[in-house]
């Protein structure tokens, strides 16, 4: 997934964490499968789903929080937070550790702590320093700030940590700025139409018009050809 795009949705993410923080709850189950990724004017958009393991910690609904056994550790392992691991008090930061994981996995296709065994994976989590993603995905370009706001989410100390999601958002916005967008497919197919008419083959593009312009079933493809007219310039 192209960097930008990565940004994008994350940023979409901790949209939906921040109402979810402001109602005094943390989510305590982020991953990848309680995202859904839904179609919105052509345009990936991320809506955060699954509030089943969701826990009020504050406010007027606390009264309506679900109840943890003792020692009982909630998360999804490969997304759970240091304190989670430890079995210590949960707080919006765990949810800001999970939102730095699923960071990490769209840019380097992993996740900071694969390990063998549930037993490994939870000590990495508690102990272990995160993985550089430049030392990772050394490939992808990633710029300085990124690399530690990613680093940074995934503090061990709670305090360490982006503030809130709203900080954490404010911040990936700015990363985002740095990163170049992706060409507009406009483009693209401007220069393929020119190419096309300027080659010997450019009365095709004459002869499907004419051939359209007979059947008023094809009257779309006579208007696609006029903007990819349009689009090409003159021949």
């Amino acid at each position: 997934m192209p960097i930008a795009d990565a940004l994008r949705l994350t940023i979409q993410l901790l949209d939906g964490l921040a109402e979810l923080h402001k109602l005094g709850a943390v989510h305590r189950d982020l991953k990848p499968e309680n995202c859904l990724i839904v179609q919105r004017q052509g345009r990936d958009h991320l809506i955060l789903l699954d509030l089943g393991l969701a826990k009020i910690h504050t406010g007027p609904l606390l009264s309506l929080a679900p109840s943890s056994a003792p020692g009982a550790m909630i998360g999804t392992l490969a997304y759970v937070s240091p304190e989670q691991a430890r079995e210590q008090r949960i707080t919006p930061a765990a949810d800001i550790y999970a939102v730095g994981v699923i960071l990490f996995e769209l840019l380097t296709r992993r996740v900071p702590f694969p390990g063998t065994t549930a037993l490994e994976v939870l000590s990495a989590h508690a102990s272990e320093m995160a993985p550089s993603v430049t030392a990772r995905a050394p490939d992808r370009g990633i710029s300085d700030d990124l690399e530690a706001l990613v680093a940074s989410s995934l503090e061990k100390d709670p305090a360490r940590r982006p503030e809130n999601a709203d900080a954490f958002r404010r911040a990936l916005e700015a990363a985002a700025g740095q990163v170049a967008a992706p060409e507009d497919g406009y483009e693209y197919a401007k220069a393929s139409l020119t190419a096309w008419r300027d080659c010997a083959d450019h009365q095709a593009l004459v002869r499907a018009r004419l051939a359209a312009e007979k059947n008023a079933v094809w009257s779309p493809l006579v208007e696609l050809i006029e903007i990819a007219t349009d689009a090409a310039g003159p021949a």
